[in-house]
């Protein structure tokens, strides 16, 4: 049987499978911390593979095509300065009971000569609670993954069109919170379902969560 999900926005469809061990996305481990809408859905795909999805929304081509925009324009303002970048770059942290957690950077920017790296969360929608979030994961999950040995200054832009907010350091007690998050999505109790008007926004259908409201 493939793995690809079926596209449907019916209550019918092939419902979602037990993963073996939980796989977490940064950006539901981000939501998650700065207070999500609805905390279920972010625990049941972190435990599930989705064999049903809702249809893209119509307007996301649109906004995908504007981030991207942003990230060109982004990248070609940093690269003039003489910096070497790197985009999209995969982040995945696998820890010793198996669960994994992964991000992809829109943007990363390594000043050799100041041992300085400089994380770029682009935004093309809406200001999100979540996107300061994403980008402290993407700065925590760096310096995981980098070698020990090595000291380097990490820092991070959310950037949006007509904005840039630059963040020097993580929050002092944001590893612990990241802690108790991939405990809490990873861990057999599942968190409240709370339908309401952001379901639109949840590739979740009413196949594996009854209650969704469209």
């Amino acid at each position: 049987m493939s793995d690809r999900p079926i596209t449907i926005g019916a209550m019918s469809g092939a419902p979602a499978t037990r993963r073996d061990r939980p796989y977490i996305w940064a950006t539901w481990l981000a939501a998650l911390l700065a207070g999500p809408k609805c905390g279920w859905q972010l625990w049941f795909r972190a435990n599930h593979v989705l064999r049903t999805k809702q249809p893209d929304d119509p307007d996301a081509p649109m906004w995908r095509a504007r981030h991207e925009e942003l990230v060109d324009a982004l990248d070609a303002e940093v690269l003039s300065t003489g910096v070497v970048t790197e985009r999209e770059l995969e982040l995945k942290i696998t820890f010793e009971d198996g669960v994994a957690i992964k991000g992809s950077a829109d943007l990363v920017a390594t000043h050799g000569d100041s041992g300085a790296i400089d994380i770029y969360e682009v935004k093309g929608g809406w200001p999100q609670e979540s996107d300061r979030f994403q980008l402290w994961m993407y700065m925590w999950m760096m310096a995981e993954t980098l070698d020990p040995d090595e000291v380097w200054d990490i820092g991070g832009w959310v950037v949006r069109k007509d904005e840039r907010e630059r963040y020097d350091d993580i929050p002092p007690d944001f590893a612990a919170s990241v802690e108790r998050g991939i405990a809490t999505l990873s861990g057999p109790t599942a968190l409240e379902r709370v339908p309401g008007s952001h379901c639109r926004f949840c590739p979740i259908t009413k196949v594996d969560c009854p209650v969704r409201q469209d």
